[in-house]
């Protein structure tokens, strides 16, 4: 009969692209426990045995993205298991989306009474100060979950598109998998939102593990 190419992408607790790789890697009696759907990637054809080497873990403060981050932890080499074993290097990245406000407003399409000298680069920065202090928050919680489980994680904030960079620094690092968290939307949602998820799915060239949560409409 003809065989039905499974798609790295459907609905399920976790998702994995490349799972002959990061089975040499996690912890099996863990990892399949979990597991309802795997897919391997093409680009997961020359794996590599033995331990990873740097995992990167994609937050962005929902309780998905911190999810994906617990179950990394658990899952994964990321500490020493004996002597002479080396850890995984975990990073933990946060994308900072850019402010809407500060793409090309003009003062005079502000929607409220009030000089027409109103200084929106001073409004800008406002927003931009405040999306700081909600990054800070976010990392701040990311490393004490890293903490609570005696794991040591270099973190990042950048800003910018999320997908893009994200892909980016998986690139920059050489990470040997990504893993990230995603919101279950039904097909409506996902059709016109799309998926950060999904798009790093299938632009980064190592293994990614994907925490969904639950569906929503």
């Amino acid at each position: 009969g003809v065989q039905q190419q499974q798609q790295p992408f459907r609905e399920s607790s976790v998702k994995v692209k490349g799972v002959r790789q990061l089975l040499a890697a996690a912890s099996a009696s863990n990892l399949l426990h979990h597991l309802q759907d795997m897919a391997a990637s093409p680009s997961a054809a020359a794996a590599a045995a033995g331990n990873l080497h740097c995992v990167l873990v994609a937050v962005d403060g929902s309780e998905e993205s911190m999810n994906a981050l617990r179950w990394a932890l658990d899952n994964l080499r990321l500490s020493s298991r004996g002597e002479g074993e080396e850890p995984a290097t975990l990073h933990v990245l946060h994308v900072q989306s850019p402010p809407s406000i500060a793409a090309g407003l003009n003062p005079g399409a502000i929607p409220f009474g009030g000089p027409s000298h109103v200084e929106v680069p001073a409004f800008a920065a406002a927003i931009e100060a405040h999306q700081r202090r909600i990054s800070e928050a976010i990392i701040t919680h990311a490393m004490q979950i890293c903490a609570e489980k005696h794991v040591n994680a270099k973190s990042q904030v950048i800003v910018g598109d999320p997908k893009e960079l994200i892909c980016e620094v998986t690139a920059s690092l050489q990470a040997d998998l990504l893993v990230m968290g995603c919101r279950a939307f039904g097909p409506i949602k996902r059709m016109f939102l799309g998926s950060v998820s999904n798009y790093c799915i299938n632009h980064v060239q190592c293994p990614v593990v994907v925490i969904k949560g639950t569906p929503q409409a």
